[in-house]
């Protein structure tokens, strides 16, 4: 997952949060000039949340708590972090 390797620092800023940034700044139809499709949508998203739950989860001054506070969460990152590691260039 490229927004999990670059969270971690191990790749570049996938196009999507790229977009994910510019569409919450300008809007879509701004950026692109049409309506986006829910794919689309959905893909900026996920990556923007990986970006956010890593952020905040090694933000944290106890890990364990945060596991504890956010299971869903964890749950998402942890998922997150899977596919980053079995899936190449994911």
């Amino acid at each position: 997952m490229r927004a999990y390797a670059w969270a971690k620092g191990d790749g570049s800023r996938p196009v999507e949060l790229e977009a994910w940034q510019a569409i919450n700044a300008y809007g879509a139809t701004g950026l692109y000039g049409r309506p986006l499709g829910v794919r689309e949508v959905r893909r900026m998203e996920l990556g923007a949340r990986v970006v956010r739950l890593y952020q905040s989860f090694h933000a944290a001054k106890d890990w364990l708590a945060w596991q504890r506070d956010h299971p869903k969460d964890f749950e998402f990152l942890t998922f997150a972090m899977k596919l980053y590691e079995t899936i190449p260039n994911g």
